[in-house]
C-alpha cells in the first residue's frame, strides 16, 4: 500500500455561504508572481443559468461547466483571500459546440466553491515510502489524483497569459474553444490575446524604451528657441523675439496686422476687418453731446466710432420719481389736494428744454377735477412746479361699500411728461390707491342693528384692498364678542374663515346687520358666543 504525504494540500473546498474564501492552506504558493496564475477556481452547481441540468449536457471535459474564468475572480494576495464576481457573463461550450451561461454565484443554495493549486503533471502528490510495495491499485491512485484535476489545463492557460509561449493550444491537455479572460482559444486550436485585456510596463516590451529614447533626438531647438526636458516626460519650449530668430511681435501702433512670409503687414480690409464708411458723412441731426450739426465723419471711419458717439454717450432722460405729493395708499373720503409738485430727474441735460413739459392730475371718470400745468425744464436733477389741484379721494361716489361696487380705486393719478433731445416723449405716472377702512377686534357691545359706530370704537381699523388676511385676537375680557366690520362688497366675496390655521370657523361668524357708517355700507359680522376666542388666537379670512 502507498504511503500518502499529507503535508501536500492542493485544494480548498467550501460551501457557497460567504462572499470571500481563503486559500492560505494550499501548498507551494509562490509570492514572487501572481497568485491567480497559480490557482484554479471551480463552481460546482446542479443547473445552468437557463435551468438545464448540468448532468443532462455532454461536455468535452468534466470541468468545462464549473471552471470560473480569472476575470471574474478578485484576489487579495496579502491575506490570500478570493472573492467571486458576476459569473452569469461566463460563456460555456459543450461537446457539440452549444453555448450556455454559468448561473449566478448564489449563497446558500447547496453549491460548492473549490480552489485548486495548479501544478505540472510531474509534481508528486502521492509518495511511495521506502520499502513500499508498488501495486497496480497504488499506481492507479497516484495517476488518478493527478489527471482528474484541471492542473495541466491551468498550467497551459498560465503560460499563455504570461506571454511566455506562443502557438497552438492543442496537444496534451488541449484547451476547449472559448473565452478564458485575457486569452481566446479558437476552434482550430490556435489562441489569441484579447485587445486591451491587460497592461504591461515599458520594461515588459523588448526594445520599447530604447525606441522612445531615440525619438527625443528629433527635437531640435532653432535660433532663439530653447527646449528643456522637465524630467517627467514633458518638455518646455521657449522662443524669444529677435532679428536673428524666434517669433517677432507685431507693431503696437493701434493698427491691425497679419503675419505672412515671416513678416507683419497692416490689415486694410477684407474679411474680419471692422466695417468702415464707404463715403464721408455729415451730421444734420446730432444724437448725443459728442455730435454737432455739420460734423463730418471721413471716408474710412470705423462705424464703431460713430455708434459710440450716437448711443454710448447718450443717456436717456427720465423722471425718476415724484416726491411731493407722494401718491400712496389713502383712506376713502380723504381729500387729495396740493399746490406744488416736486420730482427728481435722471440725465436732465438730455431733456429738450425748448419743448414744454406738463404736470397732469388725472381723476376717475366719475370725478371732474382733472388739472394740467405746463412748465419748462430747467436742466437740474430735481424740479418743483406750482400747481393747485384738489379732489375727493373716494373709491366710488355711488353707494360706496355696497354689494357689487368697487373694492378700491386706483384712478387718481399724477403724471409728469417731457421730450428728450431726440424728440422722443417720456413720462412718469404714479397713482393713489384709495381703500376702505376695515375693522377687527373684541367688544362687549351687543349688536342691535344700528350701533355699528359704537362697536367700531372698540376695534382696530386698517386699510385693506379686500379685508382678506390674518388677524390676531386681542385681549379678551370673557364677556366680549369677536367682530369683523368690513364693506359689504368685501364680505360678499369672503368664502372661508380659519381658526388657528386649521379649524374651520366660517359658520361661527354671522353678518348680524348691515349699516351705512360715514357714507360707507358696512357689514357687521360677529361670532356666536362671548369669549369664544382667546387672546393670541388667529383668524384668517379668505
Amino acid at each position: 500500500m502507498p504511503n500518502l504525504d499529507n503535508s501536500v494540500q492542493l485544494s480548498e473546498t467550501y460551501s457557497v455561504l460567504a462572499s470571500s474564501y481563503a486559500y492560505d492552506g494550499l501548498t507551494g504558493i509562490d509570492d514572487t508572481r501572481s497568485h491567480k496564475s497559480q490557482l484554479i477556481f471551480l463552481y460546482r452547481y446542479a443547473t445552468l443559468a437557463d435551468g438545464t441540468a448540468v448532468a443532462d449536457v455532454t461536455w468535452k471535459n468534466w470541468y468545462d461547466p464549473y471552471l470560473i474564468p480569472e476575470n471574474v475572480i478578485t484576489i487579495n494576495q496579502g491575506i490570500k483571500d478570493v472573492q467571486v464576481g458576476d459569473t452569469t457573463t461566463t460563456l460555456l461550450v459543450d461537446a457539440s459546440g452549444n453555448t450556455y451561461n454559468m448561473p449566478a454565484f448564489t449563497l446558500g443554495g447547496g453549491q460548492v466553491f473549490e480552489i485548486q493549486r495548479s501544478q505540472d503533471v510531474d509534481n508528486r502528490v502521492v509518495i511511495f515510502g521506502a520499502g513500499s510495495r508498488v501495486t497496480a491499485q497504488g499506481l492507479n491512485n497516484a495517476v488518478d489524483q493527478l489527471f482528474k484535476s484541471v492542473q495541466e489545463l491551468d498550467s497551459r492557460t498560465t503560460i499563455v497569459e504570461s506571454g511566455e509561449t506562443q502557438g497552438s493550444g492543442g496537444g496534451g491537455g488541449s484547451l476547449t474553444p472559448g473565452n478564458y479572460g485575457d486569452v481566446i482559444v479558437n476552434v482550430d486550436g490556435s489562441f489569441s490575446v484579447v485587445d486591451d485585456s491587460h497592461n504591461h510596463v515599458i520594461n515588459n516590451v523588448d526594445g520599447l524604451q530604447a525606441a522612445l529614447d531615440a525619438k527625443l533626438t528629433g527635437i531640435v531647438a532653432g535660433t532663439n528657441v530653447t527646449v528643456s526636458d522637465n524630467g517627467d516626460g514633458t518638455f518646455t519650449v521657449n522662443a524669444s523675439a529677435s532679428s536673428s530668430g524666434g517669433v517677432e511681435e507685431a507693431p503696437n501702433d493701434g493698427q491691425q496686422y497679419a503675419r505672412e512670409s515671416e513678416g507683419w503687414s497692416v490689415v486694410t480690409g477684407g474679411s474680419g476687418a471692422p466695417p468702415e464708411l464707404t463715403a464721408s458723412l455729415t451730421v444734420s441731426d446730432p444724437v448725443g453731446p459728442d455730435q454737432t450739426v455739420g460734423q463730418v465723419y471721413a471716408l474710412g471711419t470705423d462705424l464703431e466710432v460713430i455708434i459710440r458717439d450716437m448711443l454710448v454717450s447718450y443717456q436717456v432722460p427720465d423722471v425718476s420719481n415724484i416726491t411731493n405729493p407722494n401718491p400712496t395708499v389713502s383712506k376713502h373720503g380723504v381729500n387729495l389736494s396740493f399746490s406744488l409738485v416736486s420730482f427728481s430727474l435722471a440725465n436732465p441735460s438730455n431733456i429738450n428744454a425748448s419743448v414744454q413739459g406738463a404736470v397732469n392730475f388725472i381723476t376717475p371718470s366719475f370725478d371732474s377735477n382733472d388739472a394740467t400745468q405746463a412748465f419748462t425744464y430747467n436742466g437740474s436733477s430735481s424740479q418743483t412746479v406750482t400747481m393747485s389741484a384738489s379732489a375727493g379721494g373716494v373709491v366710488t361716489n355711488t353707494n360706496p361699500g355696497a354689494a357689487g361696487t368697487d373694492k378700491q380705486q386706483t384712478g387718481f393719478k399724477l403724471q409728469v411728461t417731457g421730450t428728450d433731445s431726440q424728440g422722443t416723449s417720456f413720462e412718469r405716472t404714479e397713482s393713489w390707491t384709495i381703500r376702505f377702512e376695515s375693522y377687527f377686534g373684541n367688544s362687549a357691545v351687543v349688536a342691535n342693528g344700528s350701533n355699528g359706530s359704537t362697536i367700531i370704537a372698540d376695534l382696530v381699523g386698517s386699510l385693506s384692498a379686500d379685508s382678506m388676511g390674518t388677524e390676531t385676537v386681542p385681549t379678551q375680557s370673557g364677556t366680549d364678542y369677536t367682530y369683523f366690520i368690513m364693506p359689504k362688497c368685501h364680505w360678499d366675496d369672503v368664502g372661508n374663515i380659519t381658526y388657528n390655521g386649521a379649524i374651520a370657523a366660517y359658520t361661527d361668524f354671522t353678518e348680524v346687520f348691515v349699516e351705512v357708517i360715514n357714507g360707507v355700507t358696512y357689514s357687521i359680522i360677529r361670532n356666536s358666543t362671548v369669549g369664544g376666542y382667546t387672546a393670541g388666537d388667529t383668524l384668517e379670512v379668505s
